[in-house]
């Protein structure tokens, strides 16, 4: 639910962050596709050397070649089991099947066979050139613009009169840097992309000119006027965006210790505060990038995409979001502008932020540190407090809001800081944790204090305050290492999970069925770099699974909503592990 002042602080002192590499364990079906890349490219390539992967197990495939049949082979007609994997190394992605006995690996072209498997002579991959299709199908990368008709690994063509502007980075503004120049009806291959920028869709091309290899991002066309500048070799393609993995059973602590990674996709912008919101089981996201602007993801294209929310030159650095049963989401985010401090409530007129209304707006008369929105979307709760000596006339308090009416009406008064507020799921109890060891529970309508719970808090900014989905647990991260488990219904506390060694813990979230503790502290040495994850169990406090070299900048954890997924943000990247 919260961010702190701290990240504003680093905006503010332009301090950057550094993602560590991530060298950790992976499914054995990925690394037998990895296997046979190498011996077909003749090169050895590992799991860091790919821009992405993913994989998903099916049990419907229509027959015993994996819908990849091999020249000359024939087939059992029987539905049949398998995997699916996705590599995307330098640029093409390589689709691979294996079987469910993992005894043989095919490689797939769109729409055709590759001759060669894993008892084969290795057969060389450098360009994947997908057949032609009739049409574009494909859901457009920005929302509301032409479909894509690229994709990567590509050969495509400029059809314009006039050259297109070759640039560093996706996006037209004044600092983006013109890298060359793409001449009418030259050819290129795209190496990269889709990716929405100034709501247009652009890709990553590499470009064999007269003086020499221009890499650098163009646009498709224009959108306004539904212009193609861009055009496959070969004809109009049919695209899929890609699709995420698909969870089999919910996370739960008899199945903990099964997990696996199943994806990891690079981000086309670096975040720094995520908020997971939306109805299926791959939640939209909605994020904040490192320039304090917003973007949202959909789950599933992975691509970023434009949001009207937020104003021009005003940073957000306090991000929150419910999804309502009965009623659109809502969203909440504080930013820091000219003016100061000011909190906003948007409500969206779809399930994700693409149209939304602005409900109100209230100038603070301090910087926050602390904002959580909520499950019902009725009241709005903002921590304040002054962190670092920043401005000691902060009082340290909780201001609440009546959402529907847009109307303050109570300031809960705290003697210490104000670090991180949460709400209980059915929105009667907050839970606010002071920079003193303290978590105060609050009884909203009353606006009474009924439990003083001593234990851990967590000066990092983070989500490190929850309860549990039926509301009688509440956890607290804590600078110590530790996390804090209270059965707020007594209260009493009834665990101290010792995560990490001495180092601040900055991410909690339990799973849909509240029997496992999902936990994320960062590095002793760099509080930048995640310490890892691991999975406990809210029964006997015992940990069930942990992925320690993980140690990318985690911006984000959560569960999808159905519990098939664990899901982890970085600064870098879209992870997720499913139990298979």
């Amino acid at each position: 639910m919260v961010k702190r002042l701290f990240c504003l602080l680093c905006v503010l002192v332009m301090l950057g962050t550094a993602g560590g590499a991530l060298a950790q364990d992976i499914p054995d079906v990925v690394q037998l596709a990895i296997n046979d890349l190498s011996a077909r490219l003749g090169v050895q390539v590992s799991v860091s050397d790919l821009s992405s992967w993913q994989w998903s197990q099916r049990t419907d495939f229509p027959d015993t070649s994996l819908d990849c049949p091999q020249p000359g082979q024939t087939y059992a007609q029987v539905i049949s089991r398998g995997f699916v994997v996705s590599l995307v190394y330098n640029g093409v992605l390589y689709d691979y099947r294996v079987t469910n006995d993992k005894q043989s690996v095919f490689l797939c072209t769109p729409g055709a066979g590759v001759p060669g498997d894993q008892g084969e002579a290795p057969a060389p991959a450098a360009t994947l050139t997908p057949a032609p299709a009739p049409a574009a199908v494909s859901a457009p990368a920005c929302a509301g613009n032409m479909p894509v008709r690229l994709a990567v690994g590509m050969q495509g063509r400029a059809i314009t009169t006039g050259s297109i502007n070759i640039r560093d980075v996706p996006g037209l503004s004044d600092t983006n840097t013109v890298a060359g120049l793409l001449l009418p009806g030259a050819e290129f291959t795209v190496i990269g992309g889709p990716q929405c920028a100034t709501d247009q869709t652009w890709w990553q091309i590499s470009y064999n000119s007269s003086v020499g290899v221009t890499t650098g991002w163009v646009m498709e066309g224009d959108a306004a006027e539904n212009d193609y500048w861009l055009e496959p070799v070969g004809g109009v393609q049919t695209v899929q965006q890609p699709v995420g993995p698909v969870g089999g059973a919910p996370i739960s602590s008899l199945n903990a210790a099964q997990l696996q990674p199943a994806m990891r996709q690079p981000l086309a912008q670096p975040i720094q505060r995520a908020a997971f919101v939306g109805r299926q089981p791959t939640d939209v996201l909605v994020s904040t990038a490192l320039d304090g602007s917003l973007a949202y993801y959909d789950g599933t294209s992975y691509t970023p995409k434009t949001t009207p929310m937020g104003h021009p030159g005003a940073f957000v650095y306090l991000l929150d979001a419910a999804v309502p049963a009965a009623s659109p989401p809502l969203y909440a985010m504080v930013e820091q502008g000219s003016s100061g401090a000011v909190v906003w409530v948007w409500e969206s007129t779809a399930d994700d932020p693409s149209t939304i209304r602005e409900k109100f707006g209230f100038q603070l008369g301090s910087s926050a540190n602390a904002l959580a929105l909520s499950a019902d979307g009725k009241y709005l709760a903002v921590g304040m407090g002054t962190l670092f000596a920043v401005d000691p006339t902060t009082p340290n308090e909780v201001v609440l809001w009546d959402v529907e009416l847009g109307l303050q009406f109570a300031v809960l008064t705290h003697s210490m800081p104000v670090l991180e507020v949460a709400f209980s799921p059915d929105g009667r109890l907050l839970a606010v944790a002071e920079d003193a060891n303290t978590v105060r529970v609050w009884d909203i309508a009353t606006q009474t204090e009924i439990a003083t719970l001593e234990g851990g808090t967590s000066i990092l900014a983070g989500e490190n305050l929850a309860f549990s989905p039926d509301g009688t647990l509440l956890a607290s991260a804590g600078n110590d290492g530790a996390v804090y488990v209270w059965d707020i219904t007594v209260p009493v506390l009834r665990f101290m999970l010792q995560v990490t060694d001495q180092s601040p813990v900055r991410f909690v979230a339990f799973s849909p069925d509240g029997s496992t503790l999902a936990v994320s502290g960062v590095d002793p040495l760099d509080r930048e770099i995640s310490a890892g994850i691991s999975l406990w169990s809210t029964a006997l406090g015992t940990q069930l699974v942990a992925f320690p070299d993980f140690t990318e900048t985690m911006t984000g954890l959560t569960f999808s909503r159905d519990g098939t997924q664990l899901i982890a943000l970085s600064d870098q990247s879209w992870w997720v592990w499913t139990v298979p």
